[in-house]
């Protein structure tokens, strides 16, 4: 049976403070989403992804302290607790004090929040005892030790990033340009880049950033040791002859791959159907939201709550989840900065001005926040929407053991033109596998990324997924490596592929 809730609904989803246990967690992740939407101007998807990881890192090390084989990342077994004191309510004390340390470190306007909800517990949160013979000692003490590696971490590195291109000074068309804020108001700021610096942050599963970095994009020229003058429209060959910019040279010297998906994109923005326009705001996830990591922890609270899961059973979901979503963002950036690859809307406006496409798409502006940012603050290859979806939807069919997800949303009207929509769009997916296909061409309705970004961000994504669970299964096992009934090699090879299939029958 189809389960539709309403848009309003899925993104507010809140679970009420409960003294039971078994909610503990759900509380917590709830709360840091809580934060994060509060809090657009110092967060972002790369930042909030790492508050979600340490959240759950934290409540999972507090925990690990009274189960008899799992271990902490940062302590091994040095907290273990006789087997006489695992109950739920040592562990969901313990995973409190954990959590609100962790988040009241990262999160310290939401101080009061937080507190609040360790008062309805019946905790007190000033309580900063080190006494690791009881549950606030060790949530402490694994929170501390947690954030004190944390504050390592490069996550506050500065950056030396100069874009290559201004909007009044294109140098090479596949490069990123930061835009005015809107597009045409030239008087507006630019665009800054949203931590350029993040590939380098230290992950939790991966050995690092460039672990799976992506095969490039498309190239403007098909040979790589000619160049291009965008300001006087020519091409400068390896024998140093210079000719012209202009159709005549597609297939010669200009890729045509490169001109197709640009045209990609112009004919899905001329042609977008309310259901597409309604696929585009639902998955936007920009400032004032939970973000792209976000989304898929609230489909891990539908699944906790549909599944009326047990303390235990919350914490080695989120353990994972939140942690994949964490290394995706570090991955994802990782390779942003390294291609630094332009935005559909500056690729499709210069090649209109090089007569390259319709002319007329020199004022091409993106469905998605037409009125805001053109595009997200940062280079689109490959798309961090695609990423974070595989990795969530990965980590959720190896932890359920299905591809079953089963929810929708009706969405009424129109955020970005009221009263456009002829009538209520209802979006359902009945797989974790369809809602992470329509996250990622999400982006190309909304004007924002090319297919290949979504396509190579999602393998990238389901990489990073597999891994960290296999990491993850590697502390819940007591340090040691136990092989999984899914391999690299296995299950994420068949999704792809599974993938591939189902957007060749949509385009049929």
């Amino acid at each position: 049976m189809k389960k539709i809730i309403s848009l309003s609904l899925l993104l507010t989803i809140s679970y009420s403070p409960s003294v039971q246990a078994t909610t503990v967690v759900r509380d917590w992740v709830q709360q840091a989403l809580n934060a994060v939407k509060r809090n657009p101007s110092t967060t972002g998807p790369t930042i909030a992804s790492r508050a979600y990881g340490i959240l759950s890192t934290a409540m999972y090390d507090a925990w690990s302290a009274y189960e008899e084989v799992p271990i902490s990342t940062t302590l091994g077994d040095d907290l273990q607790r006789p087997q006489s004191e695992n109950n739920p309510e040592n562990k969901a004390k313990t995973m409190s004090f954990a959590a609100y340390r962790v988040l009241t470190a990262l999160f310290p306007s939401e101080q009061a929040e937080f507190a609040n909800l360790m008062t309805q517990y019946g905790y007190n949160p000033h309580d900063l005892t080190k006494d690791i013979t009881t549950p606030e000692g060790i949530g402490n003490v694994v929170a501390e030790t947690l954030m004190e590696f944390r504050r390592n971490d490069a996550s506050n590195q500065l950056s030396n990033y100069v874009p290559v291109n201004t909007p009044n000074h294109p140098v090479d068309i596949t490069r990123w340009t930061p835009e005015h804020v809107p597009i045409d108001n030239f008087e507006s700021s630019l665009q800054e880049y949203l931590t350029p610096h993040w590939g380098e942050v230290i992950p939790f599963g991966l050995e690092n950033g460039s672990q799976f970095r992506p095969n490039p994009p498309e190239p403007f020229l098909l040979d790589n040791q000619a160049s291009a003058d965008l300001i006087n429209q020519t091409i400068t060959r390896r024998d140093g002859t210079v000719v012209e910019i202009s159709p005549d040279l597609v297939g010669i010297d200009i890729n045509p791959n490169f001109i197709a998906q640009a045209e990609q994109v112009v004919e899905i923005s001329q042609n977008l159907t309310d259901e597409q326009k309604a696929i585009a705001e639902f998955w936007e996830d920009g400032g004032g939201t939970y973000y792209p990591p976000g989304h898929w922890l609230e489909f891990g609270l539908e699944i906790a709550q549909r599944n009326n899961h047990s303390l235990d059973q919350d914490i080695l979901l989120f353990f994972p989840l939140s942690n994949a979503l964490f290394d995706t963002g570090i991955a994802t950036w990782e390779a942003k900065l390294y291609y630094d690859y332009a935005r559909p809307v500056r690729v499709i406006r210069d090649l209109a001005r090089l007569g390259l496409i319709d002319e007329s798409q020199i004022d091409f502006v993106t469905y998605q926040d037409p009125f805001g940012d053109p595009s997200p603050p940062f280079p689109e290859y490959t798309s961090g929407h695609s990423g974070f979806s595989a990795a969530g939807a990965q980590v959720l069919r190896l932890f359920t053991g299905s591809d079953y997800l089963g929810v929708g949303v009706t969405i009424e009207d129109s955020r970005f033109f009221p009263g456009s929509f002829r009538q209520p769009v209802s979006l359902y997916w009945e797989t974790f596998t369809d809602a992470e296909i329509e996250a990622g061409i999400s982006r190309l309705y909304g004007g924002i990324h090319f297919e290949q970004g979504n396509l190579d961000g999602g393998v990238l994504g389901r990489q990073v997924g597999e891994t960290v669970w296999s990491k993850s299964r590697f502390y819940i096992n007591g340090g040691e490596v136990i092989p999984e009934p899914s391999t690299i090699g296995g299950s994420v090879l068949l999704i792809n592929g599974l993938l591939v299939l189902r957007r060749y029958q949509q385009s049929c």
